[in-house]
């Protein structure tokens, strides 16, 4: 598998829009109802990084894979949590 630019500004946006929500999460910034803002402003900026730089010369598809990473990585780090909600209320319960 080649590493491309896609693949490079994919993974950076997922780290930093994981970051900024382990942040906002730990220091109360937000509210868990604008974390999906937050990733999405922080995934249209990343798009629009990407295409400034020109890393990828289409800006639809840039500002696309940015949406993308920034949404995966909020969604794991919820599926994160969930799974230990569940797994200690398993324990409570048996």
């Amino acid at each position: 598998m080649e590493i491309s630019p896609e693949i490079i500004s994919m993974v950076v946006t997922a780290l930093i829009t994981f970051g900024f929500g382990l942040l906002a999460k730990k220091f109360n910034w937000s509210t868990k109802d604008y974390i999906p803002f937050q990733n999405l402003c922080i995934g249209l900026f990343s798009g629009i990084l990407v295409y400034i730089f020109g890393f990828n010369e289409n800006l639809l598809g840039a500002v696309i894979l940015g949406l993308f990473a920034s949404m995966t990585a909020g969604g794991t780090y919820d599926l994160s949590k969930m799974k230990t909600i569940d797994n200690k209320e398993d324990e409570n319960n048996g």
